[in-house]
């Protein structure tokens, strides 16, 4: 006889000695911990510096940490939690085994209605389970089932190139190059590439710029925005710039992903080369997308652009560098984003090779192939929920 799989989608659980009703939502046995905080009233915070994040609710404290598999109740009791909290669509997520948890530990009652599961779930005993329930009273709610396999995942449905610089920003100008033509000669062409590739897939691939234009911050991140409610879907960022540096002898490929830590010298070189080029007014303005994103969202942001940087990156051979840096082009971004320093165009050698027709084709037809990728991945791991973080 086949094991009885979690035929259940989403079932409630109500809460009874927290004062008044709650239910939670859940979804192939997930809970969104945003939710879940907002559900029960909680206060929720994240300290990137210790990749925590807690929720403080009555006179209780939930601590849970990115890439590791317990949380701590009460700074007293450590559970075990497999796997860790579960990543997708730029949020986390947590198992009815950790609910179970802390109801247990903090010996709330909870009810779980019409609830069908397999020998895996094992850790259920404190659950009250009623099979057949009839709604007979306005204590409980009555349980809606659905057939959906996946409700909570989303899958990708943009692709948005971003030509850096433009306009009144030429971005860095040597060896006769202003960056902001050969960002734009390079959008184009991956634009193309990526159009071929993608459009019978149903993704739509989108240029932020197609001419010699100026674009805020604010107008980037709307681009992604109106997409993300448009296409219904989820969206990558590919920001493609050309660097320089003082030291003419520097050459090289590097990706950034966005990260709050601190950066070494290099980094912040280029860091502020690409920074020094937005206006200050600008900067100030865009900051109160980071409200609307929300922090907890930005985390989980930022791990989905540190993949797909990696990802990325392995189609570029070995010598790349791929860091983490608070670049303000990509830091807005409400989907996984990177930015490109194809090359020092400060080099005389390399900034020949990356005006060359055959160097852009190479790269277009790279970069392509690493976006697909992460699309693949992204899609197999359904929103990499099954994934193991990259190290």
């Amino acid at each position: 006889m086949k094991k009885l799989t979690l035929s259940l989608v989403f079932f409630l659980i109500t809460l009874t000695s927290l004062g008044n009703q709650i239910v939670f939502n859940f979804t192939n046995d997930l809970i969104e911990i945003f939710s879940f905080s907002e559900t029960i009233k909680g206060n929720l915070e994240y300290d990137p510096y210790r990749s925590k994040i807690t929720i403080k609710f009555e006179s209780n404290i939930l601590e849970f940490f990115e890439n590791r598999e317990f949380f701590i109740i009460n700074s007293n009791f450590v559970v075990p939690m497999p796997g860790g909290l579960l990543k997708s669509n730029y949020n986390y997520y947590l198992r009815l085994s950790s609910i179970d948890s802390i109801v247990s530990l903090l010996k709330i009652e909870c009810r779980i209605l019409n609830f069908q599961t397999d020998s895996k779930f094992t850790n259920t005993n404190n659950f009250n389970k009623t099979e057949n329930y009839k709604k007979d009273s306005t204590k409980f709610y009555e349980l809606k089932i659905t057939n959906e396999t996946s409700s909570s995942f989303t899958p990708i449905k943009f692709v948005i190139i971003d030509p850096g610089h433009g306009g009144k920003d030429p971005g860095a100008i040597h060896n006769g190059i202003k960056e902001k033509d050969l960002t734009l000669k390079y959008g184009k062409k991956v634009f193309s590439e990526l159009s071929k590739k993608l459009s019978k897939m149903g993704i739509k691939v989108v240029l932020t710029r197609e001419t010699d234009i100026y674009l805020t911050l604010e107008q980037r991140a709307k681009i992604a925005n109106d997409l993300l409610n448009k296409t219904k879907g989820y969206g990558i960022f590919i920001s493609i710039h050309k660097n320089a540096s003082p030291v003419r002898t520097k050459k090289g490929m590097e990706i950034y992903y966005v990260s709050e830590q601190g950066v070494d010298d290099s980094t912040r070189e280029v860091l502020v080369l690409e920074n020094s080029f937005i206006p200050k007014e600008e900067i100030r303005k865009i900051s109160d997308l980071e409200k609307v994103i929300g922090k907890i969202r930005s985390v989980a942001l930022m791990e989905e652009s540190k993949i797909l940087s990696k990802i990325v990156s392995k189609n570029f051979g070995e010598h790349i560098t791929v860091k983490g840096a608070p670049f303000y082009v990509i830091k807005y971004i409400p989907v996984p984003s990177i930015l490109v320093e194809v090359g020092y165009i400060s080099n005389p050698e390399e900034a020949k090779l990356l005006n060359s027709d055959s160097y852009i084709n190479s790269f277009s037809e790279k970069l392509s192939n690493g976006i697909l990728e992460f699309i693949a991945e992204y899609n197999k791991t359904k929103g990499f929920t099954l994934a193991t973080p990259l190290q």
